[in-house]
């Protein structure tokens, strides 16, 4: 009988908004975001990427894109149609909050999300 894979630690969302991804040297590029959560997101795009890269992720929140959460990450996998990121640093206490935010406004279910984040006080 095979293992039950470890459960998430922060539950996602699903989100229609774009994200502007940067890596390395490449000029940067708008991705969908399928899913978010504390620890990352799944984005959906064309732009071929390697697992085990890093890049910068910027979420505009606002029309003229002052409002942003910004996060550095690392590309954890490849699907077909897109990339899954885990944020190594969320950059700011604004942008932690921002993300805070938008996660509880999109919940189905703001209290227990709002218990994961009181149970992972320390991420950052």
């Amino acid at each position: 009988m095979a293992e039950s894979p470890e459960p998430r630690s922060f539950t996602r969302i699903s989100l229609e908004r774009g994200a502007e991804v940067l890596v390395g040297d490449r000029a940067p590029f708008t991705a969908e975001i399928a899913n978010l959560s504390m620890s990352g997101m799944l984005l959906k795009t064309e732009q071929p990427l390697e697992p085990g890269g890093t890049c910068k992720i910027s979420i505009p929140l606002s029309e003229n894109r002052e409002l942003r959460i910004e996060a550095l990450a690392d590309i954890v996998r490849t699907i077909p149609g897109g990339f899954a990121i885990q944020f190594s640093k969320v950059l700011g206490l604004e942008s932690y909050n921002h993300l805070r935010r938008l996660l509880l406004y999109n919940a189905k279910d703001p209290e227990n999300l709002e218990q994961e984040f009181k149970a992972h006080s320390g991420i950052h």
